[in-house]
């Protein structure tokens, strides 16, 4: 937010700074706080789960209605959203300031698959800005102009919580960000004007993930905890600015793993397999040796 105090610098050489950090005071009275749950949603190998979105601006929040959708592209698991909230701020308006944030969490299980195991977790979110500076010189004050969104990166937490089939509570959290571009659009009067998306993008890394829970090898992650706080925010000064997430997508990669019993079982196969392979051809051996020796030796090598 250190770039926005450069926009309300604008505010500051016409109301003065007290105006602007009583917009700011009513703001955060005004945000009750609450939390949303989207349920649970199966797809394909995993199961999204206890979907809840929670934080100072719920609701209605970042990810307000319809609903998020899942989608299942072997191997693949995605659970999408598609927000239509935004946040706009007024033109008429020497000062406006507005931001929204959420943190949304859920759980993905590999259900109903108890052999899956989870080997990569993808996240995505884009969404739309626009931003309109008509004026040069605004009276009685003669103020310009300014409208200015910022769209900031994405703190994200992955936690295993479940291993093997069973709850795990050991180890740590794996922290990270999903930088976005652009950060911020700043634009000023007369006529600025701007209108784009923006979007960012991250892959965990596995065995950082791993690591940070303490896992053997031979452990399989069959549960994760997800958690991300995006935010968005819009200034003006007698402008206009619009920012609004529109997609947001969680990709859960899990690969089904054959049992220990049907690894074992393979095993024997094969060693039972290789030893009937040897035997027969020990008895071909001898039988080839026999009919060489014998009245029809010579039809049998011609053969």
């Amino acid at each position: 937010m250190s770039s926005l105090k450069s926009v309300s610098n604008f505010k500051f050489d016409s109301l003065g700074t007290a105006m602007f950090f009583v917009a700011v005071a009513v703001m955060a009275t005004a945000a009750f706080g609450g939390t949303i749950n989207h349920g649970s949603y199966a797809a394909g190998t995993v199961t999204f789960r206890d979907v809840t979105e929670s934080g100072p601006d719920i609701p209605p929040g970042l990810f307000v209605p319809p609903a998020p959708v899942p989608s299942y592209t072997a191997p693949t698991n995605e659970l999408a959203f598609f927000p239509t909230d935004f946040i706009l701020t007024d033109q008429s308006l020497a000062f406006d300031l507005k931001s929204k944030s959420s943190q949304i969490g859920m759980f993905a299980t590999t259900v109903p698959d108890p052999t899956a195991a989870i080997t990569a977790v993808n996240l995505n979110i884009a969404g739309l800005y626009d931003v309109y500076a008509p004026f040069a010189s605004v009276p009685p004050s003669g103020a310009t102009s300014v409208a200015q969104v910022q769209m900031s990166n994405v703190p994200l937490t992955i936690k295993v919580t479940g291993v093997n089939g069973s709850p795990y509570a050991i180890g740590s959290p794996l922290t990270a960000t999903m930088p976005v571009a652009p950060n911020e659009v700043t634009v000023v009067g007369p006529g600025g004007a701007a209108a784009g998306t923006w979007s960012g993008s991250f892959a965990a890394n596995m065995a950082a993930l791993r690591a940070a829970a303490g896992l053997l090898p031979t452990d399989r992650i069959t549960e994760v905890q997800i958690q991300a706080n995006p935010a968005i925010h819009a200034a003006s000064v007698y402008a206009t600015a619009r920012a609004q997430v529109t997609n947001y997508n969680v990709q859960v990669n899990a690969v089904p793993e054959p049992p220990t019993m049907v690894l074992a079982g393979l095993g024997v196969a094969a060693t039972v397999g290789h030893s009937l392979r040897r035997r027969m051809m020990r008895r071909n051996a001898e039988a080839g040796s026999e009919m060489v020796g014998g009245n029809f030796g010579a039809v049998a090598l011609t053969a």
